[in-house]
């Protein structure tokens, strides 16, 4: 037996209502809506897709709002904490957040995949340690200038760099316009980090048998004098790579 409801079915009045004659549910053809106040709240179409603020439904689940939230909260003592999936447009970004100062864990096959910590870092494969957390990456670029006693001039000075985490690695190149002489390369992208005696990082070897070293606190290579106790006198062009630990 079937029981229908005549009379008006329409979002300003729901053939399914209470005393509240714009609260209930709305039928239409082949499609159900939750009304509330007169106004569509959910959709369930003929596909069996439930729409959150929009009537037409793209997906299994479709939230259409100007701030989408969902939202799990656990008051158990395990278990997923107030988790907000929070969805942007063309313009704003799409969060993933916890509302607590909890790590946020990324899990695959029952295991541990990738770790945000909560005090802020990445780290891998059930690694929970802050010390080996992936604090930081950049990639960019800085100019090469000289530093020093600046005897000399250069030109097509470029250089580019990554940094990860207090690891950096640069490479350069300049065109020694002329005679660079006791003079050494500053404008590093990151101050070196003093870990004593005197230098840090990666001993580089150039052309013009010139030799260069990054110095404790003091964003420049230090110029290294060759063999016989002299600068070597270069007007040519000069390329290398140097890693090194920043702060």
């Amino acid at each position: 037996m079937t029981l229908k409801l005549n009379g008006t079915n329409s979002v300003a009045a729901p053939a399914y209502a209470g005393d509240d004659a714009d609260t209930g549910l709305q039928c239409g053809t082949n499609e159900l809506k939750l009304v509330t106040g007169g106004t569509a709240r959910a959709t369930v179409d003929s596909s069996g897709n439930i729409g959150v603020g929009t009537s037409q439904p793209a997906v299994d689940l479709h939230l259409a709002s100007t701030n989408a939230r969902l939202r799990v909260d656990n008051t158990g003592s395990t278990g997923i904490a107030a988790l907000e999936l929070i969805g942007g447009n063309q313009t704003n970004p799409f969060y993933v957040y916890t509302d607590a100062n909890r790590n946020l864990i990324f899990q695959d096959n029952a295991a541990e995949r990738a770790r945000i910590l909560s005090g802020g870092g990445l780290t891998f494969n059930g690694d929970t340690a802050a010390a080996n957390a992936l604090s930081d990456y950049e990639e960019g670029t800085w100019t090469p200038t000289t530093a020093g006693d600046s005897t000399g001039v250069i030109s097509n000075a470029s250089g580019f760099y990554t940094k990860i985490g207090n690891t950096v690695v640069c490479s350069f190149s300049f065109t020694l316009v002329t005679n660079f002489t006791n003079s050494d390369v500053g404008g590093l992208p990151f101050t070196p980090k003093d870990i004593g005696p005197n230098f840090n990082g990666a001993f580089v070897q150039t052309t013009a048998d010139r030799a260069f070293v990054v110095q404790n606190h003091n964003s420049k290579l230090a110029t290294l004098k060759i063999s016989n106790g002299t600068y070597p006198a270069v007007t040519n062009s000069t390329r290398c790579t140097i890693t090194y630990l920043t702060d």
